[in-house]
């Protein structure tokens, strides 16, 4: 009887750590690979990403229980990122990574229960640099392209200036005949209009002097015929200026001015 209860003892024992490593023994794998056709699935000929992920893992209520890097994962030459000895539960799984944008989901709900297989999870990245470099090589202009672009700028500007001269132009040709004209028009009439008759006829022949009705110019005057003689008898010349006006001196030798009473 002593034995039978030790023996039996030892079986529950026994069951009891099978029941334990059962319960400790899942395990969540993350596989990432290279997604160069953009499906979100792993094809045969698609690179394993040995680098340049990180993995975290949070229990039920989002906390972070364990962060692991491929960089440093055993398994990292396939492409593998794995957590072992999990209690049975759910879990999350977060991928994160800084040289690669996902194809793929990046957020994996994972439950654990005893005696399942392990749970893994594929990431489908695509190189961050080598999207980079198809746009770049996309969006960047040529030198062609750039030159081309130059021309046409050009031409545009030329054929612009042209339209803008030729609409001035005929602005001021508009302004010139709607304006001045008529104002230079008006000054022209009122120019042409006057006092002065315009001559008309044949002018005179000029006639020599000697010829015709015209007297001959006398280099010398006449002598004679011209004024009257002076006559001597002349009663204006023999009177006094000084007859009937007052006497100036009451002399008894004068009476009149210029005049000597004899």
């Amino acid at each position: 009887m002593k034995h039978l209860k030790l023996l039996i003892m030892l079986l529950l024992f026994s069951l009891t750590g099978i029941l334990t490593i059962a319960q400790e023994d899942g395990q969540v794998c993350v596989r990432s690979f290279e997604d160069r056709n953009n499906n979100a699935t792993f094809d045969a000929n698609e690179p394993l990403i040995t680098q340049g992920v990180g993995v975290n893992l949070m229990d039920a209520s989002g906390i972070t229980i364990d962060s692991k890097l491929l960089d440093d994962s055993p398994i990292a030459a396939q492409g593998m990122v794995c957590f072992q000895q999990l209690p049975m539960g759910d879990y999350t799984v977060l991928i994160t990574s800084a040289d690669y944008s996902a194809v793929t989901l990046t957020s994996f709900n994972a439950l654990v229960v005893a005696g399942s297989v392990p749970v893994r999870f594929d990431f489908g990245g695509k190189l961050i640099s080598a999207d980079l470099d198809t746009s770049t090589s996309t969006n960047t202009p040529t030198t062609a392209d750039s030159q081309a672009s130059a021309i046409q700028g050009l031409l545009f500007g030329v054929i612009g200036a042209i339209v803008v001269m030729g609409i001035m132009i005929m602005v001021g040709m508009l302004i010139y005949f709607g304006v001045f004209r008529r104002r230079l028009n008006r000054l022209t009439a009122l120019q042409g209009t006057g006092s002065y008759r315009p001559v008309t006829g044949p002018m005179p022949a000029y006639q020599q002097p000697g010829t015709g009705s015209m007297p001959v110019y006398r280099e010398t005057p006449p002598t004679t015929g011209s004024m009257p003689p002076v006559q001597a008898n002349n009663p204006l010349l023999n009177r006094d200026p000084n007859e009937g006006s007052p006497p100036l001196f009451l002399d008894e030798d004068t009476d009149q001015m210029g005049t000597v009473k004899e």
